[in-house]
C-alpha cells in the first residue's frame, strides 16, 4: 500500500534540521521507500508518497525522521492513497 502524509511545521524549528531530514528522504527513495517529497512552497509543512509498504512499516520510517525526532512537526495526516497514473514510480504491478 502506499500512503499519502502531510506534515504540518512549528516554524521556528525545522530550518536547523532541514539538512538532515532530506538525506533521511533520499535514502528513503534510492530505497524504493519514497515515491515523492516536497515541501509547501510557504514552507508551513510538506507532502510525502511513502510506499509501497505496510502502515506499520510507514510509522517506523516516519518515527525514525529526523524532523519527528526533533519535534519539528506540529501536526501528521496520513491516508492510504492508491497512485493512478505515476512519474518515476515502480511499474503499474507495484500498485493496489
Amino acid at each position: 500500500m502506499w500512503f499519502l502524509v502531510e506534515l504540518e511545521y512549528l516554524p521556528e524549528r525545522f530550518l536547523p534540521v532541514r539538512a538532515r531530514h532530506r538525506n533521511y528522504l533520499a535514502d528513503l527513495a534510492r530505497e524504493g521507500k519514497l515515491g515523492f517529497a516536497g515541501r509547501l512552497e510557504d514552507d508551513s509543512g510538506s507532502v510525502f508518497l511513502y510506499g509501497p509498504g505496510t502502515e506499520q512499516e510507514l510509522r517506523t520510517l516516519m518515527d525514525n525522521d529526523p524532523y519527528i525526532l526533533e519535534h519539528v512537526v506540529a501536526r501528521r495526516t496520513v491516508r492510504p492513497f492508491v497512485p493512478g497514473v505515476a512519474f518515476g514510480l515502480p511499474p503499474a504491478g507495484h500498485y493496489e
